[in-house]
């Protein structure tokens, strides 16, 4: 098993820090953190560079931005335009972040990448209802062209798709957009909420199919769905 993250609606501060290091037996190796539509989620839980910035230098800890438009996802999952648009703005949002210089991430040729993740799940605590591969398509493909920094260097996105592990639309999108458009996300990221605060010992951690390591978590809800690639993050 693989040192897994943790992610936070609220700015990460010391105490979730130590909470997840207690729970976790080691420090986390990276904190998944949201960007860009703040009207789908409150401000505060959109990544505040003032504070956080500084806070992820000094823990020497990964940040893992999670792309927010949960909503279009729901509302016109047909739409490749607006995924495409959406990316753009996600790429913009993690780039103001961080003093608008492709150069703060991580180089690769003559590209600059940072990993995002799509928040595939949908709004009010509800499972999504519609395949959305139109639009992961055009999310896809804005991550991949990327946009440029005021020097004129390009950031690209290493996307990948994150959801909580029943969404078994996302799942099947996935399979859409391979067997439609021979396209795949770069990696895939599984959620389970767990809240371990003042819980004595802590919880253990959902398990983890031996069977197929290539099928959602939750194999019996989801029917078995065969993603065709491993899930990386946990």
């Amino acid at each position: 098993m693989g040192t897994p993250y943790a992610d936070s609606y609220s700015p990460v501060n010391d105490t979730m820090y130590q909470q997840v290091t207690k729970w976790q037996g080691h420090t986390p190796y990276g904190w998944g953190r949201y960007f860009y539509d703040t009207s789908s989620l409150g401000s505060n839980q959109f990544y505040h560079p003032a504070t956080e910035n500084s806070f992820f230098y000094g823990k020497t800890m990964r940040l893992l931005p999670i792309a927010e438009q949960s909503a279009h996802i729901q509302d016109d999952p047909t739409n490749y335009t607006l995924g495409k648009s959406d990316a753009t703005s996600n790429l913009k949002a993690v780039l103001q972040a961080f003093n608008n210089d492709a150069v703060n991430f991580f180089k690769s040729g003559s590209d600059y990448w940072v990993a995002f993740a799509l928040d595939c799940e949908s709004t009010n605590q509800g499972n999504l209802t519609t395949i959305f591969t139109d639009y992961l398509r055009g999310w896809i493909t804005g991550m991949e062209d990327g946009i440029t920094d005021s020097s004129g260097r390009t950031l690209k996105g290493w996307h990948g798709v994150y959801s909580a592990q029943g969404d078994c639309i996302t799942w099947q999108t996935i399979v859409d957009l391979y067997n439609q458009y021979g396209l795949r996300p770069k990696f895939v990221a599984m959620s389970s909420y767990i809240d371990p605060v003042g819980t004595t010992p802590p919880p253990a951690f959902p398990s983890w199919p031996t069977d197929n390591p290539y099928t959602t978590t939750d194999t019996v809800a989801c029917n078995h769905i065969s993603i065709g690639q491993s899930t990386v993050l946990w």
